[in-house]
């Protein structure tokens, strides 16, 4: 006989024997409530550890031992549970609650573990001159927004941006991936080397006669410009080629040369 609750009951067995003689026993039966099983947990990122809280409740008696249990793998007999770094993924958690007359409840329940944003990044070219453009990309999975940081006080949330650096030096680079989970962040220090442009090389015919012009140039890059100053610092021309004028007395002048910004 099963009974469907917990309480007292007399079980009552009567004999009769084939003459008709009767023989009553009652027997007190006990029934204990059963434990009740439960905890609470909840969904992790990959990397986390995964714990649980133990909430069950008694029956009629104490309880006497918890057994905890991972993808059916016995992992734990303590209160609470630190499963630890789970595989990403849905994983079942089990707990079986015991009491001290033997009875028994158990409640189950599943947990992902989400996959972090991974990315790794790619720069093209890694060592320039000033005003040199940079190709950044990143290349990953599970990630729905990007935040770069180029090292030189410029940001960009651009997938995979393009950037100038107009100052000479070296630059950390730092990535952050995201997703609705989390976040993973990329830190590549000293990443970007920037040097100065060379200086010039400047042809032409540095010696003439009293009253005499001279021709000065210099080779350009495609897209670069020159600009010419004298030892004042008033600009006299500008391009790859300087004609000065009637010289009477030696003069000393200066060439720059750059890139233009990109409107």
């Amino acid at each position: 006989h099963t009974y469907s609750g917990s309480g007292n009951y007399n079980v009552k067995l009567t004999a009769t024997t084939s003459f008709g003689c009767l023989s009553t026993s009652l027997i007190p039966v006990f029934i204990n409530q059963l434990p009740t099983s439960l905890f609470t947990t909840s969904n992790v990122c990959n990397g986390d550890t995964l714990k649980a809280t133990n909430t069950s409740t008694q029956g009629s008696v104490s309880l006497s031992s918890n057994q905890w249990f991972v993808n059916g793998v016995f992992v734990s007999s303590f209160q609470n549970l630190n499963a630890g770094v789970l595989p990403v993924g849905t994983s079942t958690i089990s707990l079986i609650v015991t009491d001290v007359a033997g009875c028994k409840d158990t409640f189950q329940n599943s947990v992902i573990v989400y996959p972090l944003p991974a990315g790794t990044l790619s720069v093209s070219p890694l060592s320039l001159v000033q005003n040199d453009t940079v190709s950044f990309a990143i290349n990953g999975t599970n990630i729905n927004n990007v935040f770069w940081d180029f090292g030189d006080g410029d940001t960009s949330s651009i997938q995979n941006p393009a950037h100038t650096y107009t100052t000479s030096g070296s630059y950390t680079v730092t990535l952050i991936a995201v997703n609705t989970i989390g976040a993973d962040t990329l830190t590549r220090p000293a990443y970007i080397n920037i040097t100065s442009p060379a200086a010039p090389v400047v042809a032409g015919n540095t010696t003439v006669c009293s009253g005499q012009s001279t021709t000065l140039t210099i080779p350009l890059n495609t897209g670069d410009d020159a600009q010419w100053t004298d030892t004042a610092g008033a600009q006299v021309g500008s391009g790859g080629t300087y004609t000065t004028p009637a010289l009477t007395t030696s003069a000393t002048y200066f060439v720059r040369q750059f890139t233009p910004a990109q409107l």
